[in-house]
């Protein structure tokens, strides 16, 4: 039973990974993001598989990190809408340009996060231009 169960791990990481490319165009379908400014006003749509795919890392790596309370003199700077298309869904972030902290919502089991991450990768997201 193991080995059956090991065999459809291994086809399902495999199909997967078949799927997955190194090519910067996406296909109508595929995921994608949208960065916002504090005042609502859209600022990029990130369609290509690079930016969304940094971003989604990056965001797996916040699950590891400590939560921790947002300062009470957070400025936030961006707001992310990240759509995935199968299933549908949407995540949601907030970066802020007076600190490190990120703010991650509508996680599915967890609800909201907030942590500190590496100044590089809040740096990256505070031009969300650059993601495209």
């Amino acid at each position: 039973m193991k080995k059956i169960i090991l065999l459809f791990i291994f086809m399902f990481a495999l199909v997967t990974m078949a799927g997955c490319g190194t090519s910067n165009k996406v296909t109508k379908g595929s995921d994608f993001m949208i960065a916002y400014t504090d005042k609502g006003k859209k600022v990029v749509k990130i369609t290509n598989y690079k930016g969304v795919h940094w971003v989604s890392n990056e965001l797996g790596e916040a699950g590891g990190r400590k939560q921790a309370k947002l300062p009470s003199n957070a400025k936030r700077s961006y707001h992310y809408v990240m759509q995935q298309v199968k299933p549908k869904y949407k995540i949601y972030m907030d970066v802020y340009s007076n600190n490190d902290f990120v703010k991650i919502s509508n996680i599915p089991v967890l609800g909201t996060v907030v942590c500190k991450m590496p100044a590089k990768v809040v740096d990256k997201l505070n031009h969300p231009q650059e993601l495209e």
